[in-house]
């Protein structure tokens, strides 16, 4: 692996090797490693490449029916031209796909801390406060977190999509290139 590039991203030198000094080769470790930490997170996994296990628990159907879904999505195409930026590939190319990974990256973290969030309360340690419980409490945690996880999810099967273009993409390249 080149670690000037990591997730197909490549990291900014900085500093030149003429003016590194200790902080900011700690701060290229730092980075580097995080960046390591982060991909290995976020990379699909085996279990999960052809998604599979995505579509027997429903992730299609809830994709189609959310409010930044296929349906709202397909009108929006037809009728302007364009879908929604960050939700969909404005282009089929490999920099969308790329700026569209990003997407489902920052879309899965903020769901990820919704799901903490409210995973913990229906866990009841919400009830550590000493304000009143709301009627209906429990009812609302349990949806709020069954939708944050199926929020995951579909980030997570997006960019198992999204991997799965870039690599047939790379094998194209490479095999057209082996030929010339």
């Amino acid at each position: 692996m080149n670690p000037e590039r990591i997730s197909g991203f490549a990291l900014r030198n900085e500093v030149s090797d003429s003016q590194e000094s200790l902080p900011s080769s700690a701060l290229k470790v730092t980075k580097k490693v995080g960046g390591v930490i982060t991909e290995a997170y976020f990379a699909p996994k085996p279990w999960e490449g052809d998604g599979r296990i995505y579509r027997w628990v429903g992730i299609r159907t809830f994709k189609r029916w959310i409010p930044t879904g296929d349906v709202l999505i397909r009108f929006l195409r037809r009728n302007t031209g364009t879908g929604l930026p960050f939700y969909s590939l404005s282009e089929p190319n490999l920099k969308e796909a790329k700026k569209y990974d990003l997407s489902t990256r920052v879309f899965e973290t903020v769901h990820a801390a919704g799901l903490a969030a409210f995973a913990a309360g229906l866990a009841g340690f919400d009830k550590l406060s000493f304000g009143p419980d709301l009627p209906g409490e429990t009812y609302i945690n349990a949806v709020a977190t069954a939708g944050n996880l199926y929020a995951v999810m579909l980030q997570r099967y997006n960019r198992a999509r999204i991997y799965s273009l870039v690599k047939r993409s790379k094998e194209l390249g490479e095999s057209s290139s082996t030929k010339s």
